[in-house]
């Protein structure tokens, strides 16, 4: 697999969110992430709705400024994880909430309880105003373990990010075996990373890297790891 790998979900951002903690270790996760073949990541924090709202540009332009310096070979573009919420799309219109790279994607995520009938309604409504919602970690919404809902979701507009860890366990484990099963059926279009810490959650992506090469059509995998995320920032 091609050393030139995109990520477009990682809490990179130092002290913005649950993410990295302070500017080193923002640099020491882009450093494991380059070592394993990523070198364009796409920062996603948290977007809050209340509470103390911090100055996400001049956060990114600080951290993409130390992370070039000291990893020139690494591209950091700014987004946002978006909870869903009634009023998620008056905040993107307004500029209040960020899409991913300034584009019409937008990688929101939902409550895990939520229901087949909420979250496609929520994505009708943000195609409605023009967004190609990018569900974020879709394995974790038991709403869509029923045959044939990601098909049904996707034609309606959305498209799926999974991440890498989700790929990396035994082939015994039920989640691990619905992961792959979706990956092998072609369904998710995004991997990523979702890196928060060192120490929780790290941009480790080698096992289901390896696991792709010996189960997963080469052509789709450069799709879900590199190609469809160009689009993204080419916002095609």
């Amino acid at each position: 697999m091609q050393d030139s790998l995109i990520d477009i979900h990682a809490h990179i951002l130092p002290g913005i969110d649950d993410g990295a903690r302070n500017i080193e270790e923002s640099i020491e996760m882009a450093a494991m992430a380059v070592s394993q073949g990523i070198k364009t990541i796409i920062a996603t924090p948290h977007y809050y709705i209340r509470g103390n709202r911090k100055d996400y540009r001049k956060i990114y332009e600080e951290t993409k400024r130390q992370i070039q310096k000291a990893i020139p070979e690494l591209s950091l573009f700014l987004g946002q994880e978006l909870y869903y919420h009634e009023e998620l799309e008056d905040r993107l219109l307004s500029g209040q909430a960020l899409t991913l790279s300034g584009t019409r994607y937008v990688l929101v995520e939902f409550d895990t309880r939520i229901s087949y009938a909420q979250m496609s309604r929520a994505v009708r409504s943000l195609a409605g105003f023009g967004y190609i919602p990018v569900l974020a970690h879709i394995e974790r919404y038991g709403c869509l373990r029923k045959e044939g809902l990601l098909n049904s979701l996707h034609r309606l507009g959305a498209m799926f990010q999974m991440n890498y860890e989700s790929l990396a366990g035994k082939w015994y484990e039920a989640d691990v075996r619905w992961c792959r099963n979706q990956i092998k059926e072609k369904q998710i279009h995004f991997l990523g990373t979702d890196m928060h810490r060192k120490d929780h959650r790290p941009p480790e992506i080698r096992k289901a890297i390896a696991w792709l090469e010996r189960h997963a059509d080469a052509a789709y995998a450069a799709e879900i790891t590199r190609k469809n995320a160009m689009s993204i920032l080419k916002d095609y």
